[in-house]
């Protein structure tokens, strides 16, 4: 359930609300104040990309998506969605819904597999094979700038400053932006979140 409060104090009042579907994590905000979420029934189930005007709750445009696992919004630098789908990665315009990019891509999401270095244009997003390792992928839309496999359980991903990308599951490592891992750290039990501090 989405909620526009007006006012502050014992003035707050409700000014809309919706409930864009069954299962939809934390929006993303487009520049123009475009609220953008994702809606899947399950799992790996087929869903919706929809952007949400603020100034009244109505829908703005929807884009259907194919066992999305989006669980996470992340805009790129030039303020498109990235929708992490099945065989492809898209970029939507966040004003009105159209693909602005893709990079076709065998295999499958991975949930919460997608960051952005807005500085650098890179859109990082995590996939799968079936039947293989999973994988990171570098792209700078729509060009993909390398691939490399991950070993052991991933559960979350995040950018340092400097453009370092950490991992954490059952280990703790750091990958630099060009694909090379700088360290691993064997955690003592599995990480199911990771935040990155600025220093």
């Amino acid at each position: 359930l989405l909620l526009s409060l007006f006012g502050c104090g014992p003035g707050l009042r409700l000014a809309w609300d919706v409930n864009p579907g069954d299962y939809t994590p934390t929006p993303a905000v487009a520049r123009d104040g475009t609220l953008v979420t994702v809606d899947y029934t399950a799992y790996g189930g087929d869903g919706y990309v929809q952007g949400i005007d603020p100034s009244d709750g109505s829908t703005r445009w929807t884009y259907h998506v194919e066992a999305a696992s989006t669980q996470a919004l992340a805009l790129d630098a030039d303020d498109n969605v990235v929708v992490n789908e099945q065989d492809v990665v898209l970029g939507l315009d966040s004003h009105d819904g159209s693909e602005a990019w893709r990079v076709d891509d065998p295999g499958y999401p991975l949930a919460s597999g997608v960051a952005v270095d807005a500085g650098l244009g890179v859109v990082y997003v995590r996939r799968q094979l079936p039947g293989g390792s999973p994988r990171l992928l570098a792209l700078a839309p729509p060009d993909l700038l390398w691939s490399i496999e991950l070993s052991g359980y991933v559960a979350a991903m995040a950018l340092g400053v400097d453009g370092t990308i950490y991992l954490a599951g059952d280990d703790l490592l750091a990958i630099d932006p060009d694909g090379v891992e700088l360290w691993r750290v064997v955690l003592p039990s599995q990480a199911i979140n990771l935040v990155v501090g600025r220093e």
